[in-house]
């Protein structure tokens, strides 16, 4: 790692803490909505993953298809997670995560089952995801590295008919690109927690990032449901 990169890992430490310790704190207070079975993992798999940052560059990933994500020991609303982004490119060129493979970027943080914030149209489930700091370089391109911190939510449920699939919707307001379709998740006060996810390019300010799923899903191996 450059010298350059580790002054830039640590500049953003702080902001990464002030995130995670913010939406520990709002899961705790949370009337959570858990996944019932006995199952200790399970299985995600996705379309195109498109990162959009406000005013500069964008990247994506075409596929994945080997997600991994577990339950943390005596919880079944939370757990440590990884998304394994194929085809990753900005601008065209490739990208990778940190000491990765070119075309490979790993999405690493941690899941949580929420409830909606604000939305007034009852309780709506969320697949909530904290990431871990995501370092994503791109040797190729005009901006050559890439750091995304924050989290994204999407609304989670359960196939019609299966015991066992769960699929995740996670897009934009209306496609537009701008504001994500649930933005907000809820406290057991009904205090509404907003979700963020920001990108710094090369050093730059955070700047404001959308990230749109054109698929998303869940497998487990054991019948599964939501319960609240």
């Amino acid at each position: 790692m450059t010298q350059k990169t580790k002054v830039l890992v640590a500049g953003v430490i702080v902001a990464i803490a002030a995130i995670s310790l913010i939406s520990a704190v709002a899961s705790a207070e949370m009337v959570l909505p858990v996944f019932s079975g006995t199952d200790t993992s399970f299985t995600g798999s996705s379309g195109a993953l498109i990162f959009t940052i406000a005013g500069g560059a964008s990247f994506r990933c075409t596929s994945s298809g080997s997600d991994k994500l577990t339950f943390e020991m005596g919880k079944r609303n939370l757990g440590p997670g990884t998304i394994i982004c194929s085809g990753g490119t900005e601008g065209g060129e490739e990208c990778r995560s940190l000491g990765g493979t070119l075309g490979t970027i790993e999405v690493t943080g941690s899941w949580h089952l929420v409830l909606n914030g604000g939305s007034g149209a009852g309780d709506i489930h969320l697949f909530l995801f904290l990431l871990t700091l995501l370092h994503i370089e791109c040797p190729k391109s005009a901006v050559k590295l890439l750091l995304v911190l924050g989290n994204f939510a999407g609304k989670i449920v359960q196939n019609a008919g299966s015991t066992t699939l769960f699929t995740i919707s996670v897009g934009t307001l209306n496609g537009a690109g701008a504001i994500q379709n649930f933005s907000e998740f809820e406290n057991d006060a009904g205090t509404g927690i907003k979700t963020t996810l920001e990108t710094i390019q090369e050093g730059g300010k955070a700047k404001k990032t959308v990230l749109e799923i054109s698929s998303f899903d869940l497998n487990f191996e054991l019948t599964t449901s939501i319960e609240k």
